[in-house]
């Protein structure tokens, strides 16, 4: 593990550094090598600085670590500037690369309501057009619409994905073509919403919508 940082140095070559993460990608399969890299503050400074690489397989691989780490919920405890970290990445049109990895990242990390919460609090109404833009584009493989369904589980989340503008293109997603991983979260978005009675009203105006993908085909 001590070898790890010296391994991921900014003058090391390119291979060296990948297989350096390929390295931390084997040990993050299990909870127990989690606790001992995310008590590495060395290791972990190294990961997090690495988005930031110029050599995009290298920003790549180190999101794919931190995936892996925050799979394991009870190893891992995020930081306060853990989410505006990656909400910054969402808004760097330089960053595309990173889409995937990141989303996965906020999902892992969102999926209880302490967290949601939190996530929820730091975004807005423009946060979640720019995520449903990401999806319009097809460069997004399903996630960001994981992150909404875990805001569902948020009062201001709920509030937010409520709004009529962004209901209407959630909508929209759920008979989403090509892409059967963005319809399925976005079935699981609108049952967490159907869990709260004063969103019903909202989502019985779009029943058709709703009764669409059971017919098949």
């Amino acid at each position: 593990m001590d070898e790890i940082p010296s391994l991921l140095a900014a003058q090391q070559p390119l291979k060296v550094k990948l297989g350096a993460l390929d390295i931390l990608k084997g040990l993050t399969g299990n909870a127990s090598s989690v606790v001992h890299i995310t008590s590495c503050k060395p290791v972990m400074d190294i990961l997090w600085n690495s988005l930031a690489d110029g050599e995009k397989e290298v920003a790549v691989s180190a999101a794919e670590c931190l995936v892996n780490i925050t799979s394991h919920s009870e190893s891992y405890t995020p930081d306060e500037e853990f989410f505006p970290n990656l909400l910054q990445l969402f808004h760097n049109p330089a960053a595309t690369h990173l889409y995937n990895p990141v989303a996965m990242l906020i999902n892992n990390t969102t999926r209880t309501t302490e967290k949601a919460t939190e996530f929820s609090d730091l975004i807005y109404s423009a946060d979640c057009q720019h995520f449903l833009k990401l999806l319009g584009e097809k460069k997004e493989k399903g996630y960001l619409a994981a992150i909404m369904g875990n805001l569902a589980l948020a009062d201001k989340g709920r509030a937010l994905l409520m709004e009529e503008e962004i209901f209407a293109q959630i909508m929209s997603l759920l008979c989403y073509p090509g892409n059967i991983i963005i319809r399925r979260n976005t079935a699981r978005l609108l049952r967490n919403l159907s869990f709260d009675v004063t969103t019903h009203d909202r989502i019985v105006k779009f029943l058709p919508e709703l009764v669409l993908p059971l017919c098949g085909g």
